[in-house]
């Protein structure tokens, strides 16, 4: 039961920030911004208030009930063992996106593409530290198949790349907002065209 510790904590503290300033919400809410900063996606304001929390539960289920379809017992154990920290960082990212959402509408100064920057980088540092164990529990199923030596391996360059790149990123979010934006795409396309070489290295390797 402890895993569900951190999805209620996350989930429920949602929720009552959201019916603390619930009267003060806009009829319509923003959830989306596009590169500038600017909001381009609305939603009626009971589902900008309570879709995250409900979203977490979500999340947390899914992620709890995948392990028990592997057919690799070891990989599942590893799976399940990992699930606590999983839980916990998706609850957190994902609750601190909705208190994100819930000051912008409320009218507070806050830019989105600096606090995207800073929220990308934090993911990618928390889920970085957490891919080796993935790997070994079967998470990093990619293409070309890797052998289960090659995807451990290719589960540790993954987690030390994303850890420098997430510092990267919170580095970037001092940067004039015409600056940031094509900055920020382009080291993130430079990281994804990263990851597939790096995929293809390690399946020559190995083979």
């Amino acid at each position: 039961m402890k895993k569900w510790v951190a999805p209620a904590i996350f989930s429920l503290a949602g929720l009552a920030v959201s019916l603390f300033v619930y009267a003060d919400l806009p009829e319509s809410m923003a959830i989306h911004f596009g590169p500038g900063g600017n909001p381009d996606r609305f939603v009626p304001r009971p589902a900008g208030a309570f879709l995250a929390p409900a979203l977490i539960w979500i999340l947390s289920i899914l992620i709890v009930v995948s392990p028990r379809y592997r057919r690799d017992e070891s990989k599942r154990r590893r799976a399940e063992s990992a699930q606590q920290a999983i839980l916990a960082i998706v609850g957190a990212l994902l609750l601190g996106m909705h208190l994100f959402t819930l000051a912008y509408n409320l009218g507070y100064d806050i830019n989105p593409v600096k606090h995207g920057s800073v929220a990308v980088g934090l993911m990618f540092m928390l889920f970085g530290n957490l891919s080796p164990r993935l790997a070994q529990a079967g998470f990093l199923r990619v293409w070309p198949k890797l052998s289960p030596e090659a995807e451990r391996a290719y589960g540790r360059f993954q987690g030390r790349l994303m850890v420098g790149a997430g510092f990267v990123f919170i580095l970037l979010a001092p940067l004039p907002d015409k600056i940031h934006g094509p900055v920020f795409f382009t080291l993130l396309m430079l990281f994804i065209l990263t990851m597939y070489a790096a995929l293809f290295r390690y399946r020559r390797k190995a083979g």
